[in-house]
């Protein structure tokens, strides 16, 4: 800062005319933040998708479960005479390993999948939301009502990401946001870099 207290680790610098000397005394409040993840678990996922999907689940569980100012919510999705949710994570259900039971079952109607999950966060929080949708996308229903269900949900207070694993239909015929995973070699890294930029795009800092 250029007024405050001076910073005794800057003494060099202020003697050498460096006006930026000054620290500022306050406490950071960050605003809270919900982050729900949302996986596929349809048949078509099985063998590297579902084990692609796992390991993101479970990167992100490990990269963003702990922090204080953030809700964790992470469900998973198939279909059993209708649509079929799966909770792993959510207030205060956090069992340490049951990401590892995550698995490719029957069909997948993302749409209704996204709405359901969406409701249920919102029982819990009225936070903003990211929401991650791990899958390959192949929905069961339309290109259309998966559209639309994204639309429908953002307006209340979600931004979805689409975590597309190597994707049978366009990402972007759904989501307006999407990453495509088609190096797992590089997954960590990209998701990486995506989750950080999303949260500090969707959460204000300040000082007092």
């Amino acid at each position: 800062m250029r007024s405050g207290m001076l910073d005794t680790g800057k003494i060099a610098e202020a003697y050498q005319g460096v006006p930026t000397v000054y620290m500022r005394e306050g406490q950071v409040k960050s605003d809270r933040i919900a982050v729900c993840i949302l996986i596929d678990e349809s048949g078509s996922m099985y063998g590297d998708g579902e084990r692609a999907a796992r390991d993101t689940a479970v990167l992100l569980n490990e990269a963003i479960g702990t922090l204080q100012n953030v809700d964790l919510y992470i469900y998973g999705h198939s279909t059993d005479g209708g649509t079929a949710l799966y909770v792993y994570r959510e207030k205060p259900f956090c069992p340490k390993y049951a990401l590892g039971s995550t698995d490719s079952r029957w069909g997948n109607n993302d749409g209704t999948a996204i709405r359901e999950a969406a409701s249920r966060v919102r029982k819990h929080t009225k936070e903003n939301c990211l929401f991650f949708m791990i899958s390959d996308g192949a929905p069961n229903e339309s290109v259309q009502e998966v559209r639309q269900a994204v639309l429908d949900v953002e307006k209340q207070g979600f931004a979805i990401v689409a975590v597309s694993i190597e994707p049978q239909y366009d990402p972007s015929l759904m989501y307006h946001r999407n990453v495509n995973l088609t190096d797992m070699s590089r997954l960590a890294v990209d998701l990486g870099k995506m989750v950080k930029k999303a949260i500090a795009d969707n959460t204000k800092r300040k000082i007092e």
